[in-house]
């Protein structure tokens, strides 16, 4: 179970600031850490018996929506949306690439409900991961900022539509 709770932490922990980095939310790292651990004892509770009616999908989407709010507070809804759409997008898109990984280098198997995933060290994954989210937040801010230089360019010159 202590594997459960470290994995979970740290990937929560990982796509809650790629989020964060996206959406330009001010950097709130205990919030993000307590949100992290929140969704890490859920991850934990859910495997166990006495708590298996945590893994319905209603619980999984309340469970993230309480992430996203102790991660970034009280937001404007759209924002607020926005942020949870991309943890939502970003957490599909890892397990994704976790569950990818272990089909091609590993074994992957369902089990009560849950695929298990084994392959390379799940620390490298992480690694790669975390590194990804960087260089993707980097490239999305790098992307905003040359299409704001360009409709200021056009302003400039009276081309706006």
């Amino acid at each position: 179970i202590e594997v459960v709770l470290l994995d979970n932490f740290l990937m929560d922990y990982m796509l809650l600031y790629a989020a964060a980095r996206i959406c330009f939310l001010p950097p709130r790292r205990w919030w993000h850490l307590l949100a992290a651990l929140c969704g890490a004892v859920y991850a934990a509770l859910a495997i166990t018996k006495p708590f298996l009616f945590l893994l319905h999908p209603l619980v999984k989407v309340l469970r993230s929506a309480v992430m996203v709010f102790i991660a970034y507070g009280r937001l404007p809804w759209r924002r607020g949306l926005s942020a949870w759409l991309w943890f939502w997008g970003l957490s599909l898109a890892a397990g994704g690439i976790v569950t990818g990984i272990g089909y091609l280098f590993g074994d992957v198997q369902a089990h009560a409900g849950m695929l298990a995933v084994s392959g390379p060290r799940l620390w490298v994954l992480l690694g790669l991961l975390f590194l990804g989210s960087k260089l993707g937040a980097l490239l999305l801010r790098h992307f905003r900022k040359q299409a704001m230089r360009g409709a200021g360019r056009r302003d400039q010159h009276g081309d706006s539509a």
